[in-house]
């Protein structure tokens, strides 16, 4: 069993033994056949914002994992993000606007910009030709997908400057963070995880995938499972999502 924070208090340690031999075991076929998250979610709707109510359907964003420093000087500078000064893996979610789970994209090398990762995997998802999603700035290579506006650089400075954005800008900016922070959320739920939040993983990053994987399964249950969610007045539609009567 995986333990959050707050379960099953006194609980501090496993043995390796039983580790190794039950719970890993356990951990392979669970991931194999736990299947909570819902692409399709993205499509209800009651999916939409005051800023956003049509078009918009997922907010993506990436989270780090500490991982042990590896012995493999290469595999090291994969890993390697400066902006956490750490060894670390990126995860992606992508989340409706009511905080639900559609989709991750796997384990990503921590030396990769949350761009780049966008650009290789978002993809490999089916969107409409009017769907559009929404990311931080660095998403800008992704195609439809709304960022922030970004201060752009001034040319022939050296060192390079950037022109200030517009209170306009920084206005739009500051509405589009608070949605997104919604994302934040989420991710946050994810990583509030002893495996996660405590000394950095080490083993096998096939491993490390199925404990990420289970924890993002049944994080987008309890999202679903919340009490907000189950109040007298909400009923399911014909894709078997909550709407309010």
């Amino acid at each position: 069993m995986l333990l959050l924070k707050g379960m099953l208090a006194g609980i501090d340690y496993i043995s390796e033994w039983r580790f190794l031999n039950r719970i890993r075991p356990l951990a392979g076929r669970l991931s194999e056949v736990i299947d909570e998250i819902d692409y399709s979610a993205r499509l209800d709707p009651m999916n939409h914002h005051p800023l956003f109510k049509y078009l918009f359907t997922t907010i993506v964003d990436t989270f780090p994992i500490r991982v042990a420093t590896s012995v493999s000087s290469a595999a090291s500078n994969i890993f390697f993000q400066g902006k956490y000064a750490c060894h670390v893996v990126k995860v992606q979610l992508g989340i409706t606007f009511k905080r639900e789970i559609v989709f991750w994209s796997g384990l990503h090398p921590g030396s990769n910009d949350d761009g780049t990762i966008g650009r290789d995997t978002i993809h490999r998802c089916p969107r409409y030709r009017w769907e559009y999603w929404l990311g931080d700035g660095v998403y800008e290579v992704v195609r439809r997908m709304m960022v922030p506006f970004r201060k752009q650089p001034i040319p022939g400075t050296n060192p390079l400057q950037y022109f200030p954005l517009s209170q306009f800008q920084l206005r739009v900016n500051k509405l589009i963070a608070g949605v997104r922070g919604r994302v934040e959320h989420v991710n946050a739920m994810v990583v509030n995880h002893d495996m996660f939040e405590g000394r950095p993983y080490r083993g096998s990053l096939d491993f490390l995938f199925l404990y990420v994987n289970i924890t993002i399964h049944f994080t987008a249950l309890m999202i679903r499972m919340e009490v907000s969610r189950q109040l007298p007045g909400w009923s399911m539609n014909a894709n078997g999502h909550p709407h309010f009567e």
